[in-house]
């Protein structure tokens, strides 16, 4: 990694070792702050996350789940942990790693990464950058073609609202490595009380 990134990460006692399954079983913010400076591999390419965004279920005002009451984007939402969710939008793929507690629906969005020391931000370019199309789609993401490693943690991180999420929970569920670089900043419209589902 370059100097820039240095001071921002720190190695993971746990460098090197895939992610587990039952890692992506928890609430999806509380992956979404830890998959900071975890690596990710498609292939033969591989970026270090630093930035992410939390969704849950129906009652997320900004998740896809309240949107979609059917469908294959509904199924990942509610489906198995660990499993790449990827969809389309504005021209740009999006990918997602489903998370969530037993009986929710939740993921995880990639929004900007490291590419050899080269910071990718917005997650279509992060999608770009890794190869990542709709042929990845229910892909698991501790075996096979993708994987995700213990790789780097952040010494600091930072909250924000999420981009593009005209209602959002009034607690931000952006997380992104403190000191790398400067996030964009959203404001919602509007503001609901977070309440985890």
């Amino acid at each position: 990694m370059k100097n820039t990134s240095s001071s921002a990460l720190k190695e993971s006692p746990k460098k090197g070792r895939i992610i587990p399954r039952d890692f992506y079983a928890r609430r999806p913010d509380l992956v979404a702050r830890e998959l900071l400076g975890a690596r990710l591999v498609v292939n033969d390419r591989s970026c270090i996350i630093v930035e992410t965004e939390a969704y849950f279920g129906d009652c997320d005002p900004g998740s896809r789940a309240r949107r979609y009451k059917s469908g294959r984007i509904r199924e990942r939402l509610f489906g198995d942990p660990g499993i790449l969710l990827v969809y389309g939008m504005h021209g740009w793929y999006l990918a997602n790693i489903v998370a969530h507690e037993p009986g929710s629906g939740g993921a995880v969005l990639a929004r900007s990464c490291l590419v050899d020391g080269r910071l990718v931000e917005g997650p279509g370019r992060v999608s770009r950058a890794m190869g990542i199309s709709l042929r990845h789609d229910g892909l698991p993401v501790w075996r096979g073609m993708i994987r995700v490693y213990f790789a780097y943690e952040p010494v600091e991180v930072s909250r924000h609202y999420r981009v593009n999420v005209s209602s959002d929970f009034d607690v931000p569920l952006r997380f992104a490595v403190g000191g790398l670089f400067r996030p964009r900043r959203f404001n919602p419209r509007r503001l609901v009380p977070f309440t985890p589902c």
